[in-house]
């Protein structure tokens, strides 16, 4: 089969066949920050922390108002404020977007193929089959 790629799934049919799956790097959806789950984060973490918007603005470097959009969901921020923000409420960036960013192509590659690795091989070429078909239709 030679060398295995990034972003590919490598499967075996009944026959002993392999095939492999080829993970595209073209989005399969559209995408957009949502704002408003991540600003309901950082204002839940001040609340809990009790911190004012005007403590928490003035620690990160911020103005009071602009906080007060952040956790709105209006305005979106810059990374460093974001990273500043993270600190303050020693929480991290994943903890923030883990309700917002789809899974990436390797993250899906690798979850597939630890759905099917203990899946025998006419399990792993029945799935295959809905995979064409399911591809072949979209």
């Amino acid at each position: 089969m030679g060398r295995k790629k990034k972003g590919i799934v490598h499967l075996q049919n009944v026959s002993g066949e392999q095939h492999a799956i080829g993970i595209s790097s073209a989005p399969l959806y559209s995408f957009q920050v949502d704002y408003a789950a991540i600003g309901k984060k950082l204002r839940d973490q001040r609340k809990q922390l009790g911190y004012t918007q005007e403590q928490v603005a003035e620690a990160v470097g911020i103005t009071p108002a602009f906080m007060g959009h952040i956790e709105r969901g209006e305005r979106g921020m810059a990374l460093d404020t974001l990273l500043h923000l993270c600190n303050f409420y020693h929480i991290t960036m994943d903890y923030l977007w883990s309700d917002t960013l789809p899974p990436d192509d390797q993250q899906i590659a690798t979850q597939i193929a630890a759905m099917l690795k203990d899946k025998t091989p006419e399990q792993q070429a029945a799935v295959m089959d809905i995979v064409r078909t399911v591809t072949i239709h979209m």
